[in-house]
């Protein structure tokens, strides 16, 4: 026993004696790292943008890395702006600066925040209000009407059905929305998506000039659209004229549009402007410093086929819920021209099976909107070989194209991802030459009920002739002509001269109801009515390819 306490003894002071030789020479602490004094202190913001109850972290950085501080975090208005270690709290509207001071120096940093108004509802709050009774009024002669919509086109333009059955097309005065169909522009189709979705679920809509009083409108520039004021009630049909609101303010406000000229509407004027600073103190949408939820910001064009792309088509039409694979992709492909009409270029290309059988193979064609302004003509004449760069549009309204290629028809100085001619109409004698396809009546018929798709958006040509039973003038210039023997029409987007001998357009359905009709060209296209019906249609190449054989009998 006194052995075992003796050896326990000595086991402590040899433990002691090691554990002191750990501490180095005489025993001492480590001595401490020396301190590092700070040289300056930056912000990661500078000024900021914030609403009321909103929160922002503000960073600061001070250098060097290594230094030794303190920082003390000051509001120069608490009722604005409060801060705990950088954490901002928007109070109020008004404006506060920020700083952060490094304790014991003179280094300090500031950032100047700004605390929006509360959002203020200028479409609803009774500054902008029609003063015009639209009852029994005709837009043509009195510049205001109550009227349906007919087609939503863009974020700023539709066309409307009047109450005489005439087309009026309607370019929204006082703002300017980013393009969404011949161009396309980031925020475009969200600015699309809103005004169609306004105008759709509108009880009532009034068109309005902008003028003061009742009178004869003007047109545009262009001589068929008219700058107008649109005016909803999303809740109640046949609302009294000072029940309705302003949709293009609506726009502005929602951060959809900058104000453009509004001279014509003085007494609206500081809504309007109220409406774009507040969308820009909320970095709304436009004024959010961010991309589009659908901006396709891609710099790169992917190679596809006509192919391709018509498989997809032909999936939309038989189920159209079908979301398209290449709907919001920019692509590049070939194509030879069959026509160009009221700003759509089609194209259509063959693919053979493989390299031994050249001639045997398949078809696809595609509609290519190239915007209204006018494009060089060595791109339109029919069997010109193309190279096109574009973006793939899937919508509502027009269904499945190329569009965003304004701006890309360069006659001379063409860039990379401008459209190319590839071979001049005469140069374009064999491989990719221009092929039409040739039906009967009958033919064509079962093509439509079938749901075939082979020749879709290609040449075509109509064996036997076609008796008009009725048509339907859609604005004005527009006609779609039925026929007694066909399942399908023809669509004319253009101006229709019947008679080659007259200057007279003809237009009315006098001009060719009981006539008969010989189609030599055209494109084979497609579209969904209003109630989801798929049906088809040819335009004709041109007003010489629909000939009518009556003339003369």
């Amino acid at each position: 026993m006194k052995l075992k306490k003796l050896f326990l003894a000595l086991l402590a002071i040899t433990t002691i004696g090691l554990a002191g030789c750990n501490k180095g020479e005489g025993g001492g602490k480590d001595p401490e790292p020396a301190k590092v004094d700070p040289t300056g202190v930056t912000l990661d913001k500078f000024s900021l943008s914030m609403l009321i109850d909103e929160t922002f972290q503000l960073t600061a950085t001070v250098t060097p890395s290594n230094a030794t501080y303190e920082l003390e975090w000051k509001t120069s208005n608490a009722s604005v702006a409060t801060v705990k270690d950088g954490l901002i709290t928007a109070i109020s509207s008004g404006e506060a600066d920020i700083s952060v001071l490094v304790k014991g120096t003179q280094f300090t940093e500031k950032c100047a925040v700004t605390v929006a108004e509360p959002f203020h509802d200028y479409v609803t709050d009774g500054s902008v209000k029609l003063s015009l009774d639209y009852t029994g009024k005709d837009f043509f002669k009195d510049g205001i009407e109550k009227v349906t919509l007919l087609t939503p086109i863009d974020g700023d333009t539709a066309h409307f059905s009047t109450s005489s059955g005439k087309t009026l097309k309607a370019r929204f005065y006082g703002i300017d929305t980013p393009e969404s169909t011949g161009k396309v522009q980031d925020w475009g189709y969200e600015a699309s998506e809103f005004t169609t979705t306004k105008l759709k679920a509108a009880k009532t809509i009034v068109v309005s000039s902008p003028q003061s009083d009742y009178g004869v409108p003007d047109p545009d520039s262009t001589g068929s659209r008219y700058v107008s004021l649109i005016w909803v009630n999303l809740e109640k049909a046949n609302a009294a004229y000072n029940e309705v609101y302003l949709l293009n303010l609506w726009i502005v406000q929602e951060g959809l549009s900058k104000v453009r000229n509004i001279s014509d509407i003085p007494q609206y004027e500081n809504s309007f402007k109220a409406a774009e600073d507040q969308a820009n103190a909320y970095g709304l949408c436009m004024w959010s410093g961010q991309h589009g939820p659908h901006w396709n910001p891609d710099p790169e064009y992917y190679e596809v086929s006509l192919l391709e792309i018509k498989r997809e088509v032909e999936k939309s039409i038989l189920d159209q819920s079908h979301l398209n694979e290449y709907d919001n992709m920019k692509v590049t492909f070939t194509g030879v021209v069959s026509s160009y009409s009221d700003g759509t270029l089609y194209v259509q290309e063959f693919y053979p099976i493989d390299d031994d059988h050249p001639e045997e193979g398949e078809w696809a064609g595609i509609n290519i909107f190239c915007g209204m302004s006018a494009i060089p003509s060595k791109f339109i004449e029919p069997n010109t070989y193309l190279r096109v760069y574009g973006l793939c549009k899937d919508s509502e309204t027009f269904g499945f194209q190329i569009t965003d290629t304004q701006g890309k028809w360069k006659a001379y100085g063409a860039k990379e991802t401008d459209c190319k001619v590839l071979l001049t109409a005469e140069e374009n004698l064999e491989e990719h030459s221009l092929y039409t396809h040739h039906y009967t009546v009958e033919e064509l018929n079962t093509a439509g009920k079938n749901n075939d798709c082979t020749y879709l958006f290609c040449s075509v040509s109509v064996t036997g002739t076609l008796t008009c039973t009725r048509i339907y003038k859609s604005d004005d210039r527009a006609l779609t002509i039925y026929f007694k023997e066909t399942t399908w029409s023809v669509y004319i987007p253009y101006a229709y001269y019947g008679d080659p001998d007259s200057v007279a357009r003809w237009e009315e359905e006098k001009d060719f109801v009981d006539k008969t009709f010989r189609l030599d060209q055209g494109t084979y296209a497609w579209h969904r009515t209003q109630s989801g019906k798929v049906t088809y249609q040819i335009i004709p190449t041109n007003t010489n390819t629909f000939v009518c054989t009556s003339l003369g009998e």
